[in-house]
């Protein structure tokens, strides 16, 4: 019983003591809080409305934007969007839904 004892702690060290258990063992959980943090703080940072600006001499563009991106073309879009988005649900959702 001792030599295997002996042997156990002998094979013991030789597995713990290996740089690449060590930094294994300490480098883990490190990465993994990173994993879990830097997204985090990344959602939770803040940021200030983006304006765009379009530059056009010819004067072409401005009514296709003016057209495109006014507040009832973007409500009837999100309206088309939903209503779209329903029509693969199945029975079992729909009655899960209400």
């Amino acid at each position: 019983m001792r030599k295997f004892l002996a042997v156990v702690r002998h094979e013991y060290r030789k597995v713990v003591l290996r740089w690449a258990f060590l930094i294994g063992t300490f480098l883990f959980p490190v990465l993994a809080a990173g994993f879990g943090l830097v997204p985090a703080l990344i959602f939770s940072m803040k940021s200030e409305v983006t304006r765009i600006a379009v530059v056009d001499p010819s004067g072409q563009i401005l009514p296709r934007l003016k057209e495109n991106l006014s507040a009832d073309v973007i409500s009837r879009q999100v309206q088309e969007a939903a209503k779209g988005s329903l029509k693969d649900v199945t029975a079992s959702q729909q009655d899960r839904m209400k």
